[in-house]
């Protein structure tokens, strides 16, 4: 199994680095290596615990470049 390094929100104001699995691709699918991820104010509240405390474990940051 592939892994790659990710920054996981675990809770709020908690992040972990962690090797988690890349993601499946299907034929209809491109898989993009992020260098680097953009800091948005969304990413800010699921950090405060404001919004997606419910889908914790996640992997915040979409606003990247490839």
């Amino acid at each position: 199994m592939a892994t790659m390094r990710a920054a996981v929100l675990t809770a709020p104001h908690r992040f972990e680095l962690r090797e988690v699995a890349v993601p499946e691709v299907g034929p209809d699918d491109a898989l993009i290596r992020v260098q680097r991820t953009g800091i948005c104010g969304t990413d800010i509240h699921m950090f405060n615990g404001h919004y997606a405390v419910d889908r914790l474990p996640l992997v915040p940051g979409h606003e990247f470049a490839g």
